[in-house]
């Protein structure tokens, strides 16, 4: 009965997992790289994904494609969220269970993540606090730490500003959860969870001075909607190395007053 129950809720959460957060259950028939989150840790197969991802966004070197692939590792971070949140339970997100798939759709490039093994599910047995705690150390810990270490050294980059994108999604992915939530019960657990997230991990899970994910954000005025405003990223995405005419995003914590007013009357030029 147990195994009955932990099957339908893995099926059940894997659906949910491939309408929200990218995931996948084969290989695209437009697949240009299939590889293992562990291989990536070793530098030439993060060179190989760094050079073919870079190629489908002009990228100038393989700084851009490490920023831009980060952004899309947080489907990951927000994938687990949900789960805790939502069901209770989490699937195993080691490095050697999860497959990361570059393809193309529509001529544009994305990533799906595939479980190898999506049947069995962590579930908390006693002390659920502990239980997300262990679940959550272990994907910042033992997944995304020594991957964004590896995509830092390959890139050529510091790995704080591929957690600075994690970061930027994980608010924007939890915001989104809250307001999809069917429940007033459900947004509390939610709430709760992603604070213990913030709070519960010592910036050593992370390999990092400061916990990367719990920041204080600033904020711009929007362009097209006065009186509002926008959050800043967390980190530059370094989308003005890629040979487009993209440049520094309005959002980007790089640019000056004077470029975002200049940025701004761009966007306000271009809407009219």
């Amino acid at each position: 009965m147990e195994q009955a129950r932990n099957e339908a809720l893995a099926e059940q959460g894997l659906s949910e997992l491939e309408t929200q957060f990218f995931f996948i259950r084969k290989l695209p028939d437009e697949g240009e790289l299939s590889v293992k989150l562990s291989q990536l840790f070793e530098r030439r197969h993060a060179d190989m994904l760094l050079v073919k991802y870079g190629k489908h966004i002009r990228a100038l070197d393989g700084q851009a494609p490490a920023t831009y692939f980060s952004s899309w590792l947080s489907m990951l971070c927000a994938a687990q969220q949900y789960m805790i949140g939502r069901y209770d339970a989490a699937f195993n997100f080691s490095p050697g269970n999860l497959t990361v798939n570059l393809y193309l759709k529509e001529e544009r490039p994305m990533f799906g993540f595939r479980l190898h093994d999506a049947r069995t599910l962590s579930v908390p047995e006693g002390d659920r606090a502990e239980w997300r705690r262990q679940v959550l150390s272990a994907l910042y810990g033992e997944t995304l730490r020594p991957l964004l270490a590896a995509l830092a050294q390959a890139a050529g980059l510091d790995a704080g500003q591929l957690w600075g994108q994690i970061a930027t999604r994980m608010h924007y992915a939890h915001e989104a959860a809250l307001a999809k939530a069917d429940s007033e019960e459900l947004r509390a657990k939610l709430t709760e969870d992603f604070q213990a997230l913030l709070s519960d991990l010592p910036p050593d899970v992370f390999g990092r001075p400061r916990h990367p994910l719990n920041v204080k954000f600033r904020y711009v005025d929007d362009p097209r909607n006065p009186g509002e405003q926008l959050r800043m990223k967390v980190s530059c995405c370094l989308a003005y190395k890629t040979d487009t005419s993209h440049g520094y995003c309005y959002t980007c914590p790089r640019m000056s007053s004077a470029e975002r007013e200049e940025r701004k009357l761009k966007l306000l030029a271009d809407a009219k």
